[in-house]
């Protein structure tokens, strides 16, 4: 039963979405299967910390947060104890490829929220 539920919430996906990406209303954002994909302007640490700023602004409980010069990864839930996953990845000089997903399927916008957030704190 779960694999059979399993197979077809990801053939509803493909139905709805292109694979690899759906464009969101955002220009530059794209949803791809659910996790929000952005550029931003910093460098992983500077995004990873910016990115616990604002999940601590939305009042969201931190449960793992790391951050290096590469890379960064936070882990968080809302008080309903939906997870939210945000991956950071150096993209380029000063650009990091910020990657956020909320709950199972990804919640578009509660994460286009996180993201806007993230990209004021980096002003």
């Amino acid at each position: 039963m779960t694999r059979t539920t399993l197979w077809l919430a990801a053939s509803l996906a493909l139905l709805i979405c292109v694979v690899p990406a759906c464009s969101t209303l955002a220009p530059g954002v794209k949803n791809q299967m659910g996790t929000i994909v952005a550029y931003v302007e910093g460098s992983p640490d500077q995004v990873t910390s910016a990115a616990e700023k604002a999940l601590k602004e939305m009042s969201l409980t931190i449960d793992y947060n790391s951050a290096t010069a590469l890379d960064g990864r936070i882990l968080a839930h809302t008080a309903q104890g939906t997870k939210v996953r945000i991956d950071v990845e150096q993209s380029g000089e000063n650009i990091s490829k910020t990657s956020i997903r909320v709950g199972s399927f990804g919640d578009e916008g509660v994460s286009m929220a996180i993201l806007n957030r993230i990209k004021e704190n980096l002003q």
